[in-house]
């Protein structure tokens, strides 16, 4: 329920989407009731270590290949520093961890998807 929570938010979130205020502006404006089934989530709504995964994701190393005089791409993050940085913000428990690491992974591969160059 935890990942699959954070994959709609961080989905609606990088590529993109509305968020929950213009979702029930927009209700309110049609005259519509609102299906809490169809809400976008705010960051508010998730747990805990939600909240963590951004913050670790954000501190992680951003890592990029060359492609020579095309510049460089976006490959995703190095998370040589993953478990130091969970344990800065006290997620120790291994199974918390775990779960920390899949919404990293899951933010990653959001981000390097929305970073693509679009043709």
């Amino acid at each position: 329920l935890i990942l699959d929570q954070c994959d709609k938010y961080f989905r609606t979130t990088i590529e993109g989407g509305i968020n929950k205020e213009q979702y029930l502006l927009i209700k309110e404006q049609l005259g519509e009731e609102v299906d809490p089934e169809e809400v976008p989530l705010d960051l508010e709504d998730l747990p805990n270590v939600a909240h963590v995964a951004l913050k670790v994701f954000n501190l992680l190393e951003d890592t990029y290949v060359s492609l020579g005089m095309d510049g460089s791409r976006y490959i995703g993050k190095n998370f040589h520093n993953f478990e130091m940085l969970c344990k800065l913000y006290y997620v120790t428990d291994i199974s918390e961890m775990r779960i920390c690491l899949e919404l990293v992974k899951m933010i990653e591969k959001y981000t390097v998807k929305q970073k693509r160059p679009k043709r």
